[in-house]
């Protein structure tokens, strides 16, 4: 998957010339149709951009874990634009909003405030919040089952894990926080993918999950 428009139908469709058609319909200039094979099919959000260009993000099944706003402010190929240059310039320009990095179907999140990280998530097992309190030896893997089987919309895994007694309030916060630093540590690997970064929601203050609040500067220069 990709955060371009070429994503739509795979690597091949780079250089592709699509034809939009009345009622918005796309079509494949037939000269590269023999070129283009559809690998990616799904569902594609549409970001606001000039006329002159379109940016699509596939979506993955399931909700989103921060929603962004339809406003890009940046995207592009994590080749050439490295991470730590990314970070850096939201960082530097005290911009808040949500970054998803994509590499094949890896997909992490991190929310950022006015420049500083408040919260980061991960598609990939090994990053969730329970997978770490069984690797620190916090929970057993029979209570990790036992508490994966309570979760729900409405009971999470932070008030699970304070509810019946595995930790205290102030525990989960230190794990939350050590949650966002691993997964923004293992964003700085990533050297290839793709990038959107985009301006929040106007709700933003409802999607930080715990009041953290950590220096991206100071992460980045410990991570590197």
């Amino acid at each position: 998957a990709s955060a371009s428009l070429y994503g739509v139908i795979g690597t091949a469709m780079a250089g592709t010339r699509l034809i939009v058609l009345p009622g918005g319909r796309f079509s494949i200039d037939p000269a590269d149709a023999e070129n283009v094979s559809l690998a990616s099919p799904g569902t594609w959000r549409v970001f606001a951009s000039d006329p002159a260009i379109v940016v699509l993000e596939r979506m993955e099944e399931g909700r989103r874990p921060f929603a962004g706003g339809d406003q890009v402010i940046l995207c592009g190929d994590l080749g050439t634009a490295g991470i730590v240059d990314i970070v850096s310039f939201i960082q530097a320009q005290a911009k808040t909003g949500v970054l998803t990095l994509i590499r094949g179907r890896v997909r992490k999140t991190i929310l950022f405030e006015r420049g500083n990280i408040r919260a980061a998530a991960s598609n990939l097992p090994e990053d969730r919040l329970g997978e770490l309190l069984y690797r620190s030896g916090c929970l057993t893997y029979e209570q990790l089952q036992d508490v994966i089987k309570q979760l729900s919309p409405t009971r999470k895994i932070g008030r699970i894990l304070v509810d019946d007694g595995y930790i205290n309030a102030n525990d989960l916060w230190n794990y939350i926080r050590q949650q966002v630093e691993e997964i923004f540590y293992s964003t700085l690997l990533l050297r290839d993918g793709a990038f959107i970064f985009s301006a929040l929601s106007t709700n933003a203050e409802d999607q930080f999950p715990a009041q953290i609040t950590l220096s991206a500067q100071s992460l980045l220069l410990d991570g590197l």
